[in-house]
């Protein structure tokens, strides 16, 4: 046989021996595959609960949603109370039912609203903590100051009061001064008077002369005098009578009401006083008959008026 014809007959050789040797590799591998579980049946209980995976176990579902009041709330509480009707508010407009059901259905409002709303309060309350705290400190620095507003008024009433007491007390000196001054230049005018003649030193006696020689004249006598009535006074001598309707200065007067009331205590000396008038003329007085009776002169002030001298 020929080169060409003898090639052929190789091709079906060489296909039978790929075809046994894929058969022999394929054995091998179901013999490695069959050996596998009696090698795991051979590991320790320990090692396959290691290995084990645990079950995956689906997470519960979320429980249902609560809108609550936050933790912040009180009853009561007015920053509290505002926020829940701010909630309310907000639950309204959505149409979901009121702020405090536990149902989703009736209560879904935004989380962050929900939030927000805490924080509300929260500052809410610190600016009510702050504005306490600010009126507080206004408080006491008005009662201080309202303290020694106070305190300056008073010393400024009490220096006040000093001040018009000393003023007074040096008007009072000032007026006394001026008082004894004008009676000093009173008495030295009354002397004057006296020396040149303008003013009479007459006597009781002198007096019960029923004569105008002295009309008009300033006289000056020594009479025992008694409050008799208001505006009354009556005034004796010898055997004459002035009938005064008041008597200069005041205190003179004041002293003959308090001192001389009777006819018995115008005898006393107190009641002894000498009188400064003008003489105006005079009347006469009957007072009967017997030892002590006849005519009794009644010297007439000009005016009703006289003045009581210092003795």
């Amino acid at each position: 046989m020929s080169d060409q014809e003898q090639k052929p007959s190789k091709a079906p050789r060489l296909i039978v021996a790929i075809g046994v040797i894929s058969f022999i590799l394929v054995g091998l591998n179901v013999a490695t595959s069959s050996k596998a579980p009696s090698d795991s049946s051979q590991t320790s209980p320990s090692e396959s609960v290691v290995q084990t995976t645990p079950p995956v176990v689906a997470a519960p579902p979320p429980p249902p949603y609560v809108c609550e009041l936050p933790q912040a709330w009180k009853e009561g509480d007015p920053v509290s109370e505002a926020r829940k009707a701010a909630l309310t508010e907000v639950v309204r407009r959505s149409g979901k039912g009121k702020p405090d059901s536990t149902k989703k259905s009736r209560c879904e409002i935004n989380a962050k609203t929900n939030e927000q709303l805490d924080q509300d309060v929260i500052s809410a309350a610190k600016a009510a903590s702050e504005k306490a705290a600010r009126e507080k400190v206004e408080a006491a620095k008005s009662a201080a100051a309202e303290a020694k507003r106070q305190k300056e008024e008073a010393a400024q009433r009490e220096k006040d009061a000093r001040d018009k007491a000393e003023q007074e007390r040096k008007q009072a000196v000032q007026e006394k001064r001026d008082a004894e001054q004008a009676v000093r230049d009173h008495v030295k005018e009354i002397r004057d008077g006296i020396q040149d003649g303008s003013i009479k030193l007459l006597s009781a006696t002198d007096l019960s002369a029923q004569t105008h020689k002295w009309d008009g004249k300033k006289i000056i006598t020594t009479l025992s005098c008694f409050y008799a009535d208001a505006g009354e006074y009556r005034c004796v001598g010898g055997r004459m009578r002035m009938d005064f309707g008041s008597f200069e200065p005041d205190v003179a007067e004041e002293g003959l009401k308090r001192n001389c009331d009777t006819i018995s205590k115008s005898q006393r000396r107190s009641c002894l006083v000498k009188i400064l008038f003008t003489y105006n003329g005079f009347d006469e007085m009957d007072i009967g008959s017997g030892l002590f009776g006849g005519k009794l002169t009644v010297v007439k002030p000009q005016f009703g008026s006289g003045e009581i001298l210092p003795k």
